[in-house]
């Protein structure tokens, strides 16, 4: 682990981490695996990012770049700190393999390649106010009780501290290992009341939402209950069918699109 990162964990912690393991600060115990949940998931993707996450890392990297609609990470980062970062307490609560920067803290409730701090987000191990910004992407529909996990960012975010966060809107069912509830923009802004809200929208188009359903659809007509099959079929299907998201830079400029968003997004900054 990065000494500078260490430092960092070391001064926001306020508890002592249940072991430190090869850089690692464990804050649940190693067989919690995801989101407080017990389920173990049979999801291609998951068992891809797990056997060769560099490959996973390179084809989420590829796809963003090409179709990315939403303000982004990097972007948001850049409006945050125009001068850097590496000084800030930028913490990735869910990361999975996920890369941002070398200044970033990985937080996840699985010990992978790149996580500093095993944790789960209901119960964050940091004293309050003590994060500059709090990214979570992908997270929240994973979490059988979203409000609490919110609530814990909030709690440890410093006042005119950043968050940033895209969720599912329109986008089926997704385990990791298990897939709970979907998001409004609405639903933030009735519980970030305290927050400035910079940037929102659409994450994911009509087109990407309606790409995706098709290609979840075809794959259950065509694997004849097999898990594999079905896994195999929709995520080939996702990427055949991922050129037609061009479409959406033209059909998210209306005022509906957003009724009909796979996902949606929202950067806001604490009062």
């Amino acid at each position: 682990m990065d000494q500078d990162i260490k430092a960092k964990i070391n001064c926001m912690i306020k508890r002592q981490p249940l072991k430190e393991e090869r850089g690692v600060f464990f804050f649940i115990p190693i067989n919690i695996k995801v989101l407080s949940s017990n389920t173990q998931s049979n999801d291609f993707r998951e068992r891809v990012k797990k056997k060769i996450p560099k490959f996973y890392e390179f084809i989420t990297a590829f796809m963003n770049a090409f179709f990315e609609q939403s303000l982004g990470v990097p972007r948001a980062l850049a409006i945050a700190f125009p001068r850097g970062y590496s000084e800030k307490t930028v913490v990735n609560i869910g990361s999975g393999i996920s890369r941002i920067g070398n200044a970033i803290i990985n937080l996840d409730c699985c010990a992978y390649s790149g996580v500093h701090i095993v944790a789960d987000a209901v119960d964050l191990p940091f004293v309050d106010e003590s994060v500059d910004m709090i990214i979570s992407i992908s997270l929240l529909e994973h979490m059988p009780e979203p409000e609490k996990a919110l609530a814990e960012m909030i709690r440890v975010l410093k006042p005119n501290g950043y968050f940033y966060c895209a969720v599912p809107f329109m986008y089926p069912f997704h385990s990791a290992p298990n897939d709970y509830v979907r998001f409004t923009l609405g639903w933030f802004d009735h519980r970030l009341a305290n927050f400035n809200i910079i940037r929102s929208g659409i994450d994911g188009g009509p087109i990407t939402a309606l790409t995706i359903s098709l290609a979840y659809t075809i794959a259950l007509i065509f694997s004849f209950g097999s898990q594999s099959w079905y896994s195999l079929l929709r995520d080939f299907f996702i990427v055949l069918f991922a050129p037609l998201r061009i479409f959406d830079f033209a059909l998210s400029k209306s005022q509906f699109a957003e009724d009909v968003a796979a996902s949606i997004y929202l950067f806001a900054r604490k009062k």
